[in-house]
């Protein structure tokens, strides 16, 4: 994939739920929809990702870095824009 075609890809994930760990030594998850499409206005859903915290923390910087501004994040009803 060229790099102005990778540019061109829009990438959004809508944070379903945050669930708390229960067995100690475990991290807290974060559900989220990924859709992805040419632009904001046609996006397609990919499926839903269940990750540890620090997983979502890697892949939403790793997306952002190389790929600016082509990366959204929707957090209904938590406080940060990472849904963290």
């Amino acid at each position: 994939m060229t790099p102005a075609r990778r540019q061109s890809q829009r990438y959004q994930f809508r944070v379903i739920g945050r669930f708390e760990a229960h067995l100690e030594g475990n991290e807290n998850h974060v559900t989220v929809t990924v859709l992805a499409g040419p632009d904001w206005e046609h996006l397609s859903l990919c499926g839903t990702l269940t990750l540890t915290e620090s997983e979502w923390e890697t892949l939403y910087t790793g997306m952002e870095r190389g790929m600016p501004g082509c990366v959204r994040v929707e957090a209904p009803n938590l406080a940060s824009a990472k849904g963290i």
